[in-house]
């Protein structure tokens, strides 16, 4: 039996994911969820907090709240008035805080929305209490400013740097892939399967942008997973700002692939940033290098070599780096490959540096 949580929504619905990423700290969660509208003071309704005090009535002891939702400062303070044994997280507090462990820029976002709830109780409290001096609440107040401002500075800092380590990586690959979803999509499942990399089944996992490189038919790919989103329906700005990796290698992206129920999302990210994007109908990997083949570009040629040293070294590369259909050996060396059209430059300077000759859209050998 975990710690005791309870995870309450007015909007009818649990976000996707939560209950799990609760779960998988150690707390036992107790699902609220009922129709009602924002509170102004406490955020949750007074049914909300009703429900949660019935459950607690008989306990001194501490117990988590999850409000999924997005509350501000103020909210967080009258509530923690009104249920002062709870400790108290907004839906993104709780990711920010998961997220952290692993990602510095969620870290500085979860500590940067603590400082801001001091900040704002400390001002609360020198309001209601005139006589406070400097040594007092004035004292508290002008500190967590201070701490505020200095965390906003680590945020900017830290944001530039993830932007920066997903734009200059994998550089030389054909095509760049990125996997999106929702919160407990099998985004990472997909991942591994393409890449035969070993990955966390853990929920919330990665907490950060995750790129590694396969091949696919004739191209090389970098594909990179991303964390799960909260919103089946749009991003959420304050989620971008969090995994600001994530827009960086969509920005760059020659396919997303989506993967679950992430229509929606998909048209935002075609509208916001004009890319290719692709729903996977199964998430096996068979399903996904064919969704992918079926977007990439390739190029056919018929390529003559010689018999020389340099030439079967050649094709020996070109085993390696294109996909070969057919090789005759003749009155000279005939070979029908397909590669990448990133890679037709490069293929036509190497047939021509072993005196070799290459014609486009063969009719076969």
């Amino acid at each position: 039996m975990g710690d005791p949580a309870f995870l309450v929504s007015q909007s009818g619905e649990l976000t996707n994911g939560l209950q799990a990423i609760i779960s998988t700290q150690g707390y036992d969660p107790t699902t609220i969820v009922i129709d009602g509208t924002e509170d102004s003071v406490h955020y949750l309704s007074s049914a909300a907090i009703d429900r949660i005090e019935q459950h607690v009535s008989d306990t001194t002891n501490s117990y988590l709240i999850v409000i999924d939702g997005t509350m501000h400062p103020g909210q967080f303070v009258d509530l923690q008035l009104r249920l002062p044994l709870a400790t108290l997280r907004d839906r993104r507090g709780v990711l920010w805080e998961w997220l952290g462990r692993e990602n510095p820029v969620a870290a500085t976002q979860f500590d940067l929305q603590q400082c801001r709830i001091t900040q704002r109780k400390a001002a609360t409290e020198q309001r209601d209490d005139a006589t406070s001096g400097p040594s007092g609440t004035s004292g508290e107040l002008a500190a967590a400013e201070q701490q505020a401002q200095q965390l906003r500075n680590t945020l900017e800092s830290r944001q530039a740097v993830a932007r920066q380590r997903i734009q200059g990586s994998y550089t030389d690959v054909d095509s760049q892939i990125v996997l999106v979803g929702k919160m407990d999509a099998p985004t990472t499942a997909v991942w591994a399967g393409l890449t035969d990399q070993t990955a966390s089944p853990i929920p919330g996992r990665p907490a950060q942008p995750t790129t590694a490189i396969t091949a696919c038919g004739p191209h090389t790919l970098a594909v990179t997973d991303t964390p799960g989103i909260p919103d089946s329906d749009d991003l959420p700005e304050w989620f971008t700002e969090t995994v600001p990796g994530m827009i960086a290698a969509v920005e760059r992206a020659t396919c997303v692939l989506g993967v679950g129920d992430c229509q929606s999302l998909l048209s935002v990210l075609d509208d916001q940033y004009g890319v290719t994007c692709r729903i996977l109908t199964s998430t096996d990997t068979t399903t996904a290098r064919e969704t992918l083949q079926n977007v990439l570009e390739t190029a056919e040629y018929v390529i003559r070599l010689p018999y020389s040293d340099t030439a079967h070294t050649f094709v020996s590369k070109l085993h390696e780096q294109t996909t070969v259909h057919a090789i005759e050996y003749d009155d000279a060396i005939y070979v029908h490959t397909e590669v990448a059209l990133s890679a037709a430059d490069w293929l036509r300077r190497r047939t021509l540096a072993v005196d070799g000759d290459i014609q486009a859209d063969p009719t076969g050998i």
